[in-house]
């Protein structure tokens, strides 16, 4: 039986899948015009696209979440304020600085443990260690994702059923 239930201020998620197996996911905070070392305007469109890019890469497989913050507004109009693209979510700051965003939502979590901060900005990193949130730079960052790459290289790719059906069909004769 799987049964699943929200709880920590809703940034959290078990999943059960028999007696006394739960499954914890990571919502991952990164500071995106941080992680690519570029101020926010239209010379750092094409970093922020390939970031966006290597995070839906990260995600796909896993059960972690992440919200990405760029400071400003999306210099090539593609992504509304905010666009959720499956387990990423993309978010503009405007006006306001992307670490009062990200500020507000750890302040908002109520499960500091199921959070990661991923940026270099000393005041976010002061702010997220008070919180016991755990944080990650670009140096273990881009470690985490050469690791996740080769884990994704390792796992078999997709199944062809029409080709399995048509085996075991040849089997039966």
């Amino acid at each position: 039986m799987i049964a699943a239930r929200r709880f920590g201020g809703g940034n959290r998620i078990r999943l059960t899948l028999g007696p006394g197996s739960p499954l914890h996911f990571m919502l991952y905070l990164i500071d995106g015009n941080n992680l690519i070392g570029q101020a926010a305007g239209p010379q750092a469109a094409p970093a922020q696209r390939r970031l966006v890019a290597e995070l839906c890469a990260f995600l796909r497989g896993r059960m972690d979440q992440a919200v990405l913050v760029f400071d400003g507004a999306d210099q090539e109009g593609g992504f509304p304020p905010s666009h959720l693209r499956g387990r990423l979510r993309v978010v503009w700051s405007g006006t306001a600085p992307a670490d009062v965003l990200l500020r507000q939502r750890m302040a908002r979590s109520g499960a500091p443990a199921a959070l990661t901060l991923v940026s270099e900005d000393r005041e976010l990193i002061a702010y997220a260690r008070a919180r016991k949130i755990r944080r990650l730079g670009r140096a273990a960052w881009a470690e985490l994702l050469a690791q996740e790459r080769e884990e994704q290289r390792a796992r078999p790719g997709p199944i062809d059923v029409d080709d399995w059906l048509s085996f075991f069909d040849r089997e039966r004769s």
